[in-house]
Formats: structure tokens, sequence, C-alpha cells
């Protein structure tokens, strides 16, 4: 199965190589497959620096009833999948060179943490800098903040 026309926009929004897209491709078809066909609605990327080079760490994909973050995906098959409660117990945003939260620089980074599920079950972790510090904060508004609201 083919990877969704947003998810392929996404990943070359946020600068990534083109085999890094192919490895993001081939993850989400995997996945579908081991979760019986589970289609995605949104997807973030984890990316970082690292001894000054940028990196991408993880990816989280989301629907309706289940998050699934897969740790590590350029070298390393390592799925976790959740159901997503809907029940946001923590949040919290850092950032840094970020105040205009429509237009990120190439400064501009943002850490979300977001810990849910009954009995504070399963906690997420979103790291992006530069244009991805939007589409963090954009999933994080969809799945975290909505939910922490009601």
């Amino acid at each position: 199965m083919a990877m969704k026309e947003s998810f392929k926009n996404y990943c070359a929004a946020i600068g990534m190589s083109e085999v890094a897209q192919e490895r993001v491709e081939r993850v989400i078809t995997e996945l579908t497959s081991l979760y019986d066909n589970m289609q995605f609605d949104d997807i973030f990327i984890n990316d970082m620096f690292r001894n000054g080079e940028r990196t991408f760490a993880s990816i989280w994909l989301f629907n309706e009833k289940y998050i699934v973050e897969c740790k590590e995906f350029m070298t390393d098959d390592d799925y976790d999948l959740a159901i997503f409660y809907k029940t946001v117990q923590y949040f919290n945003i850092r950032k840094k060179d970020y105040s205009d939260l429509e237009n990120p620089t190439e400064k501009s980074n943002i850490t979300i943490d977001a810990t849910f599920g009954y009995n504070a079950g399963l906690t997420c972790s979103f790291m992006a800098n530069g244009k991805n510090c939007k589409y963090a904060l954009n999933v994080a508004k969809k799945y975290f903040i909505s939910n922490l609201l009601k």
C-alpha cells in the first residue's frame, strides 16, 4: 500500500531525504500489514540534532483509536501500539525561538510531552526543529490539547 499523499508532502516539507522518505513508506506499509490493514490519519516525525547533525528519530502515527510509535525507525523495527483513550492527564510544551506559531524559523525548536490513558499509562514525547515545529504543534492540538480540555 502506498503512503498517503499528505504524509509524502509532510516528509518533503520538513526536509527529509529521499532515502528517509522511502524508509517511512516501508515502515507504514509494514505496520499496515502487521496491524490488520490499519489506516493512519496523521503522522509526526521527531527530529533532533545529535553531534550537530539533524536526525529523524521516531515516527508517530495516529488514528481515532490507536497511536503507534516507531522508535529509531531509520535503523530499527521497534514498534509500540497503544489504544488512544483520549484522557490526557498531563501536557507540557517547551519552545525556543518560536514566538510566531504559524511561522517557525530555522532556529525554532519545540518539545511536547503528553501523558494519557487510564492511570497515566502512556507518554508521548515530540521533538521538532524549524518547519517541523508547526507540525508537532498541530498534531498535539488535535490529539492532546483537545482531549485535555474536555
